[in-house]
Order: C-alpha cells, then structure tokens, then sequence
C-alpha cells in the first residue's frame, strides 16, 4: 500500500484511496463505540462534521492548521464524552435514539447558522464553511501527503482495536457491552465505561472528520 503512490502516482487514484481510507477511519470509530462497548450509536455522524466545523472555524481565526486539527481532536473527544454522559444511564434502542436526535439537533444548528465576513462574504448555512490544507493544495505532494496520512492512521487505528480486544479495559468495554448487569455486579461501572466507549469512538470519527475536512477544503452539512 505504501508503494502505490510512487509506482501509479495518479492523483485521481490517490484521492480515491485517500477517502476511503478516512471513511474506513471513522467506521473504526463506530466499531469501538459499538462493536466493542456496545453502544448502538445512531448519531456517529456528530464526530465527523463535528471535528470538521471545529477545523474549519479554528483555521478561518487564522490557527495554523496542525494546531486546528490537535484542538479539533480534543473537541471530538470531549463532544464523545458529553454524548457518552446523556446516554450512560440507557440502553439499547434509546440510546440509539437520543445519540441520533443530538446528532440530528447539531445538523440543523449548522444549516440554519451563517454569518458574514468583514470582506462582504457569506459563509456557513448549506454552503459550509471553507477549511485550511495541512498542506498546500496546489503543492505537488498534497495527495500523496493525504494519502500516507490517513493510510497511517487508519492502520494505526485498527492495530489499535486488535490490541484493545485483549486488554484489561478493552474486556471491560466488552463485558458492559455484553451484559450491562453482569458487569456491574462484578464491581465494573457501565455509565463510565459507556461513556468512555463513546470518547473514544467519537476521537476516531472525528480525527476522519476533520481530515476530511481539510482535505477537501470544506466543511458542510451534507
């Protein structure tokens, strides 16, 4: 995989790549919150435009954008935690239910949200809002930059979770997710367990979202 630039070197080719490997990103994300804590997300979504939009307003107040993308990853951290808090004392369908209704809450703040610049430009609502590269777009190594970028990550990210199966808290995750009742009579915490679980899937969304973003310049709701 990390030949295929140098030997195909077709920027066609590679922006392909590189979306599905972000896109591969943020399902990992999914399987840690649900595959491995058990809860069934149904507002994932709110990672990836939510680290997205974090970039793209860090970037527009002029932060460099390694640093936008550091804070973007914190924001999605925390915004994981903060769901995995409304959610931690439910289960099954409802925590399904109240993640999608967050998520879906958050999407039409962002449609219904646009200002305008000092310059007399409008910006945000259904248009999105532009997003800074970490490395030049016009620059010849962009997508070759991407494409080892995310591609690291994402076998980074699923070594990560292979490692995290067989550990000490990767058990406990999976034993809450498994029998919520079982668990907690065995002296675990499911509500921070759950939330923890949520955190962390949401760090993963969100470090695809806000790639994403700056890879294609734009932070949208759609």
């Amino acid at each position: 995989l990390y030949l295929i630039p140098p030997l195909a070197g077709d920027p066609f080719l590679l922006n392909i790549l590189t979306l599905a490997h972000l896109q591969a990103l943020f399902v990992l994300g999914w399987e840690l919150t649900a595959g491995i804590g058990g809860q069934l997300s149904g507002g994932h979504a709110l990672a990836f435009g939510g680290a997205g939009y974090l970039m793209a307003l860090l970037t527009l107040k002029g932060l460099p954008p390694p640093a936008a993308l550091l804070l973007s990853l914190a924001g999605a951290l925390l915004l994981g935690l903060f769901v995995g808090l409304a959610t931690s004392r439910l289960t099954g369908a409802f925590v399904t239910l109240v993640s999608l209704a967050l998520a879906e809450m958050a999407h039409e703040a962002a449609l219904a949200t646009g200002f305008t610049t000092p310059a007399g430009y409008s910006l945000g609502g259904e248009g999105g809002l532009p997003v800074a590269a970490l490395v030049v777009r016009e620059a010849s190594s962009f997508y070759a930059f991407n494409y080892y970028l995310s591609l690291t990550l994402l076998l980074a990210a699923a070594g990560t979770l292979l490692v995290l199966k067989k550990s000490v808290p990767g058990l406990k995750l999976l034993a809450v997710g498994q029998d919520e009742l079982a668990a907690q009579a065995v002296g675990l915490s499911p509500p921070a367990l759950k939330t923890l679980a949520f955190g962390l899937g949401f760090l993963l969304g969100g470090t695809a979202g806000a790639l994403h973003a700056q890879y294609l310049g734009l932070a949208a709701p759609s």
